[in-house]
């Protein structure tokens, strides 16, 4: 829930602990690993909506 003075701007709202990956339009849901340790570390890279996990190859940027 926004806070009341907040719906009318643009915010990110960011929680955890959901244990999963889920996209709906502008609903992200990016917790893969829900706490739990064995399970990857995923982000969102915006505005591409590109996910990146603790478990991708990493290459050379410039």
């Amino acid at each position: 829930m926004f806070f009341q003075e907040l719906r009318n701007e643009p915010i990110i709202l960011v929680s955890g602990h959901h244990g999963k990956l889920h996209i709906d339009g502008l609903r992200l849901v990016i917790d893969e690993g829900g706490g739990m340790e064995q399970n990857p570390l995923a982000a969102v890279v915006l505005p591409s909506v590109k996910i990146v996990r603790d478990t991708d190859n990493i290459v050379a940027c410039r």
